[in-house]
């Protein structure tokens, strides 16, 4: 969805929002590991040592916190454009096609239906996530590996699965919604031919 992202919508805004959610969760695993320092000066012997540890994990925080509101906003404009992208291009696909087959009528059907809709809101409620969640598990990972190489080694792993469940999770969905079409345009078809076979079923009671 990324790749749909950045072929429809300004590449100076997609960057800016890859950007921006990737030092999100940047920051966000870097207040995690803040909390490893923090731990031992307040366990350890000196526990007012761990003042700058404290301010610095909650400067972490509120930075987090306003990178996440400006990734909002920026995957909410990515959403609008995309929307908007839709419903300017869609009448012109319609009338350069030289004819409606019932595989497109039913892709269009479903795009105008709640593709538009979906895209709005996918970006904020589906890409942002994954994209945090995977930049988040790597970057704690790598900062892990300084603290204890072993735990660091298991969770970039973890992220490097987390990419790879990504792309068969994708895969799985592209190959349901060509299901979905294929079972769509049957179903038209069906209709169709119900449709047109009306005044004969009627004849013949």
């Amino acid at each position: 969805m990324l790749r749909h992202l950045h072929a429809i919508t300004a590449k100076r805004d997609f960057w800016t929002y890859l950007v921006l959610a990737v030092a999100s969760a940047t920051l966000q695993a870097a207040a995690i590991l803040v909390l490893f320092p923090l731990g031992r000066s307040l366990f350890g012997g000196s526990p007012a040592s761990g003042a700058p540890w404290v301010v610095a994990l909650l400067g972490l925080i509120v930075a987090a916190w306003g990178m996440d509101v400006l990734t909002a906003r920026r995957g909410l404009r990515l959403g609008i454009s995309v929307m908007r992208t839709i419903q300017q291009r869609t009448p012109g696909a319609v009338l350069a096609w030289p004819d409606v087959t019932p595989q497109r009528a039913a892709t269009l059907r479903t795009l105008v239906a709640g593709g538009a809709t979906e895209a709005t809101s996918g970006v904020i409620l589906l890409i942002t996530p994954v994209i945090t969640a995977v930049a988040f598990t790597l970057a704690l990972g790598l900062g892990l590996l300084a603290v204890s190489p072993p735990v660091g080694v298991v969770t970039l792993a973890g992220g490097i699965l987390a990419l790879v469940a990504l792309r068969a999770g994708t895969a799985l969905e592209a190959r349901a919604q060509r299901a979905y079409t294929t079972a769509t345009e049957e179903l038209d078809d069906r209709l169709f031919e119900f449709a047109w076979a009306q005044p004969s079923l009627r004849t013949a009671r």
